[in-house]
């Protein structure tokens, strides 16, 4: 099988038994065994009341889709008869965000912004009203209201997003230093936060929080 065959819920097979896809990740899978003679109450979740076991892209490639029923062919495995079957709900193949769309107020000022200022990469320009840029591995969109034209344009320089951008721990003060060369105002300067990250904010022309924050590494615990 695939990565891209799975979905939540999805029953499969493999050497070891049967399975039930309860997650997916970017690469991997993760699942409950179905046919160890389990009280089958054990398999209603989440939560579960046993132990979810993850797939990686090698353990993928060698599961196969399991017959409709509870049973595990030839192999010897227990069968289970009556096994509960789950209806897959749609909204649970819901996995990943492809996009953020920021709508934009000031479309050339929001390019210049984010395509010039920060450097983000044009991936496409799918109209006047549509624009896409790079950002590490996400997608961010800049697009005039279409759907939502009709609403009334939040006040200027009122936030109506927040963006984080991860960067390295030593990039947070240089960010900083950059912004303000770039006559960028920052709403805070680099700080140190609580809950253990270095950030710093500011705003794009329409208003939008900003940040870039950085994760500060734990100190190493001490062997007694």
């Amino acid at each position: 099988m695939n990565h891209s065959d799975f979905r939540i819920g999805l029953e499969f097979v493999t050497e070891a038994g049967r399975w039930r896809c309860t997650d997916i990740g970017t690469r991997t899978i993760t699942a409950i065994r179905l046919d160890r003679g389990d009280d089958t109450s054990w398999y209603d979740g989440p939560p579960y009341a046993i132990a979810e076991t993850a797939f990686d892209e090698d353990d993928i490639a060698s599961c196969e889709i399991a017959p409709e029923r509870g049973s595990f062919g030839d192999t010897g495995k227990l069968q289970i008869a009556g096994l509960k079957q789950y209806p897959l709900s749609a909204l649970s193949q819901i996995c990943a965000i492809d996009y953020t769309a920021v709508i934009a107020r000031n479309m050339p000022a929001m390019r210049t912004f984010y395509g010039d200022l920060l450097g983000f990469s044009l991936i496409r320009e799918l109209s006047p009203n549509w624009v896409e840029y790079r950002v590490g591995g996400n997608v961010l969109a800049l697009a005039k209201p279409r759907l939502t034209a009709a609403d009334p344009p939040i006040p200027l320089g009122i936030a109506s997003v927040q963006l984080a951008f991860r960067v390295p721990l030593a990039e947070v003060d240089r960010c900083a230093a950059e912004l303000a060369h770039k006559s960028v105002a920052l709403l805070s300067p680099p700080m140190d936060q609580s809950f253990g990250h270095r950030t710093l904010f500011f705003r794009d022309p329409d208003g939008n929080l900003l940040e870039i924050f950085a994760e500060i590494p734990s100190p190493p615990v001490s062997e007694r």
